[in-house]
């Protein structure tokens, strides 16, 4: 019970400071950095991983912005292959 208040807390926190942030516009995520992306889950390559989501995730997307959240979901369950191969939701 106390570990879920504590991250329902944090989660409240991390709201509220997310919404004091705005990030910069951009119409589409960047093709180049998807591009890198999908390489470097192929590649099992973490390191690239984490550099190109932080890159994709710096702006807020005019279109575009569903398929970077969904690519934050498989990365944070590891799933590379659904990154690399196949299609793309919301493309």
């Amino acid at each position: 019970m106390a570990a879920e208040s504590l991250l329902a807390g944090i989660k409240t926190t991390l709201e509220h400071v997310d919404a004091g942030t705005e990030k910069p516009a951009a119409a589409v995520p960047d093709e180049s950095v998807l591009e890198e992306l999908r390489a470097a889950c192929g590649a099992f390559d973490m390191d690239r991983v984490d550099r190109a989501m932080s890159q994709l995730e710096m702006y807020r997307y005019e279109r575009g912005g569903k398929l970077v959240e969904w690519l934050r979901e498989q990365v944070n369950n590891m799933m590379f292959e659904e990154i690399s191969g196949g299609r793309w939701p919301f493309v």
